[in-house]
This record gives structure tokens, C-alpha cells and sequence, in this order.
């Protein structure tokens, strides 16, 4: 009798597995690919302090319309990052403020600039504001907008400042793929707009 239990335990253990991997691999995560500028050494052997705040009024990045395609989202994205001219690797599984982060980081390495954790008196400081980042179906469409202020103070005062708002849609047509596209595209123009050399330059020069 145990020997028939222990047999039928297995049997039980073997049909559970395969459900158990499809009901994780059912569970949705947006995917986007950050794509850099070109990159420049005009700002090379800057350094920084890179901040990141989530100033969002609604902390709910899929709306109505893509919650229905998205059902069991965790909130966190996947992000993989590509030079301009490559195919680009995975990063990491992020929340929003620091997939924002993330992606902040690396554009500033791409324009030569060092960001750093610890801040040290008279080191320039580079907050970032999210505003907005939020995705839905709006007909057969899907849309979506990305919106955030950088502030780049100095010793607690506001030097120079950008507001960026970013918004785009793209047609639905099977499946999460073209919003993954439509996001990762997106994502790319929000963080790309932001003009470092014109914001170093408004520093320096209110600075003085």
C-alpha cells in the first residue's frame, strides 16, 4: 500500500509541474528596449549625483484598457539596453523609478558623464521627476506617455531644469508584442530628449 501511495504521489508531483510552469509563464511582463544616442564625450570627467522620485499623482503604470491584456502584471518591467548601431543585452526586472534609473545611468555614461551614489559638497545633483508613465488601449490602438522634469541643482538650489513629456501610440494587432514595441520606442525618445550639455550650460552659467 505505501509503495502504490509513493506511486501515485509521483504521479501526482509530475502533472503539478507542468502547471505550475505554465501559470508562471502565463504571467505577463512588459518588455522594453532602451536604445542610445550616439555616443559623445562632451561632458567627459563630469560627475554627478543621479536621483530619481516618483512624483506621479497615479502609481498605476497599465490603464483600463491594458490591464484587460496585461491581467497579473507585477508592475515590474524587463529592461534591455542597446548602443545605437547594436542588438543590446538584458539589463534586469525593475520597478519604474529604477528602471528610470537604470536607463538614466547609462545615458549619462554614454555622454561621459560619471554618476555616482554619494555626493560629496559642491557636487551637481540630478533629480529626476516622474511625472507620468502610463500605457492603455484607446480603440485599436495602444497608447502611451512618459512625461518627467530633470533638475540639476548644486548645494540645495535648483540650477537648470527640463520638462519632458513623451507620448505616442501605435495600432493593436495580436498579442502584447506592439505595445512592448510601442513602449520600448517611447521610452527611448523620453530619456534621449533630455539635453545634457544645454542643462550643464544653463548650470554654469546661473552658477556663476
Amino acid at each position: 500500500m505505501k509503495q502504490i501511495n509513493q506511486g501515485l504521489a509521483n504521479q501526482l508531483l509530475y502533472l503539478m509541474i507542468p502547471l505550475f510552469l505554465a501559470s508562471c509563464a502565463s504571467i505577463p511582463e512588459m518588455q522594453i528596449l532602451y536604445r542610445l544616442p550616439s555616443p559623445s564625450d562632451s561632458l567627459k570627467g563630469k560627475e554627478i549625483a543621479l536621483t530619481v522620485r516618483d512624483d506621479r499623482k497615479s502609481k498605476a503604470i497599465l490603464k483600463q484598457g491594458a490591464r484587460e491584456e496585461f491581467r497579473g502584471f507585477t508592475g515590474n518591467i524587463a529592461l534591455s539596453v542597446a548602443a545605437h548601431d547594436d542588438e543590446g543585452f538584458k539589463v534586469g526586472t525593475f520597478p519604474v523609478t529604477d528602471l528610470m534609473e537604470e536607463a538614466m545611468e547609462k545615458r549619462l555614461e554614454n555622454q561621459g558623464i560619471k554618476a555616482i551614489t554619494e555626493k560629496a559638497p559642491g557636487t551637481p545633483e540630478l533629480i529626476i521627476l516622474l511625472k507620468t508613465f502610463t500605457l492603455d488601449i484607446q480603440g485599436r490602438d495602444w497608447s502611451a506617455n512618459i512625461g518627467y522634469e530633470a533638475q540639476l541643482k548644486k548645494n540645495g538650489r535648483v540650477l537648470a531644469n527640463q520638462i519632458i513629456n513623451a507620448e505616442a501610440e501605435r495600432m493593436k494587432i495580436v498579442g502584447r508584442s506592439q505595445a512592448d514595441t510601442l513602449m520600448s520606442e517611447l521610452f527611448s525618445d523620453a530619456i534621449n530628449a533630455l539635453d545634457l550639455a544645454r542643462l550643464f550650460a544653463q548650470a554654469e552659467a546661473l552658477g556663476h
